[in-house]
């Protein structure tokens, strides 16, 4: 379950202070891994959505970015520019580690069919830097995956980025 690979990550409170004194308080453990079982399908469509509209806003940016002139694409600008980019990398990451989780099929094909779709703007968008995580996230979720169509979602999406060195 993510539970389980996000402690891969440090993200548990036990190693993470900042989780363990969040503002919000303790958080029920128990409660979060019921509402990831029990809400899974509508976690599906609203992530699918989020990584189809995160896509569409690196366009937007990008187009936005493109059509400065140059003495108007400030520091301030493209740093902006390249925060909304880590950021979108976040969501592309978040949603392939949701897959390497045990989804059901129909929302892990969702979920595939959507990173696949939008390829094209993640492989245009992402950061040298990051490309490398993110083909190992890609690795792990087609190794956990049990569906021929979420398998080859992620292969293609995969081989696009893989392409675009």
């Amino acid at each position: 379950m993510v539970v389980e690979l996000e402690r891969g990550r440090g993200w548990d409170r036990q190693s993470n202070p900042d989780l363990r004194n969040h503002p919000s308080g303790p958080s029920d453990q128990a409660a979060i891994e019921r509402n990831l079982v029990d809400y899974e399908d509508q976690q599906a469509v609203a992530s699918s959505f989020l990584i189809r509209i995160t896509a569409r806003e690196m366009q937007v940016l990008s187009l936005f970015m493109a059509q400065l002139p140059e003495d108007q694409r400030t520091p301030i600008r493209q740093e902006g520019f390249d925060r909304a980019r880590a950021g979108a990398t976040k969501v592309l990451s978040g949603a392939l580690i949701t897959l390497a989780s045990d989804l059901k099929t129909a929302n892990a094909r969702m979920l595939s069919a959507a990173i696949r779709d939008t390829g094209d703007v993640w492989v245009q968008n992402l950061f040298a830097k990051d490309r490398p995580e993110i083909m190992r996230e890609i690795g792990t979720a087609q190794k956990e995956v049990k569906d021929g169509e979420t398998k080859k979602n992620l292969a293609a999406f995969g081989a696009a980025l893989a392409a675009a060195k």
